[in-house]
């Protein structure tokens, strides 16, 4: 799928001013908290006293996390020194707590290639910006990286193009970081299966004990610009044009108060009424998924008249 964006996405409500999240929030301690909504699992134990509470504590908590990050993180790399470069992920998140469980804690992933650097190298970290959303990690994470001699903790506001440009190797969980390692000549080691890992420059880890040698054996790699010509070719055949940020903002728009309050009652004919309203996006997914599910099945009925003769 193709993105293009007209605006940014707005999420959970960060870019929200106070004034616009009075009335929703109102709506959901009046209307919402019910007998029947505290019935579900994913909302057990969940009072309205509890919720106000929690927010107010993790508005606080995350304010004087920043303040850590502001004070402690480096803002700037040192010249000359050689580093691999690990982006921490955004965590709770997919692309960690599903596609990579033996890794979510990524303070001992860090510990872990730190004591597998070869000798002369450094491990830089960058924080991920978007953990703005999450209120931050908690001071004593942040200081379990800080304590390590060979570690340095970038702010999450420093540019990744620097970090890229001047490592030796990437390291990361499952991020897109280790494709744009590729492109900037860079090799790549991932602890999880993602879709550029074919490009030969990308070593798929299967052990944290694999860690030295596969570091070393990367740092000897070249990477080719033509293997990654042939990735972004084979990405481009197996896309279509679909702006689905736009659509995702759409739909934040119109049942979730801008992405501010997910918890909603959402009403039948609202979506009808949207679905119609936005029938053109969703046609073209309904075309593209009958196109793909067409051609899955032409292709295992070729391999089964393969096998039959």
């Amino acid at each position: 799928v193709h993105h293009s964006f007209k605006r940014n996405t707005v999420s959970g409500g960060m870019n929200t001013p106070i004034s616009e999240k009075i009335m929703p929030s109102l709506t959901w301690l009046t209307k919402t908290v019910d007998k029947e909504w505290k019935e579900g699992y994913d909302h057990y134990g969940v009072t309205r006293l509890g919720a106000i509470s929690h927010y107010f504590l993790f508005s606080l908590k995350g304010r004087l996390r920043k303040m850590f990050i502001d004070r402690n993180f480096k803002k700037s790399i040192n010249k000359g020194e050689k580093f691999l470069f690990f982006p921490l992920a955004l965590q709770p998140e997919r692309g960690v707590e599903i596609v990579s469980p033996f890794y979510v804690n990524q303070a001992e992933v860090i510990i872990n290639i730190a004591k597998a650097l070869p000798i002369g190298y450094k491990l830089y970290v960058k924080e991920h910006p978007t953990m703005r959303f999450r209120h931050w990690r908690d001071i004593s994470y942040y200081k379990k990286i800080l304590d390590l001699p060979n570690v340095e903790l970038f702010h999450p506001s420093f540019n990744s193009k620097i970090l890229l440009e001047n490592c030796e190797l990437v390291i990361t969980i499952s991020g897109s970081t280790g494709l744009e390692a590729a492109l900037y000549k860079k090799s790549a080691i991932v602890f999880s299966d993602v879709n550029y890992s074919i490009i030969p420059s990308v070593h798929r880890l299967t052990g944290l004990e694999e860690l030295p040698d596969a570091i070393r054996e990367s740092l000897k790699k070249e990477v080719k610009l033509s293997d990654v010509n042939e990735f972004i070719n084979l990405l481009d055949r197996n896309s279509f044009p679909f702006n689905n940020t736009e659509l995702s903002i759409k739909i934040n728009d119109e049942f979730f108060y801008e992405g501010y309050l997910f918890d909603t009652k959402i009403n039948s004919k609202k979506v009808e009424k949207f679905l119609e309203k936005n029938r053109k996006d969703f046609e073209i997914l309904e075309i593209e998924y009958i196109k793909k599910i067409r051609e899955i099945k032409r292709k295992k009925d070729e391999k089964e008249v393969q096998n039959e003769r």
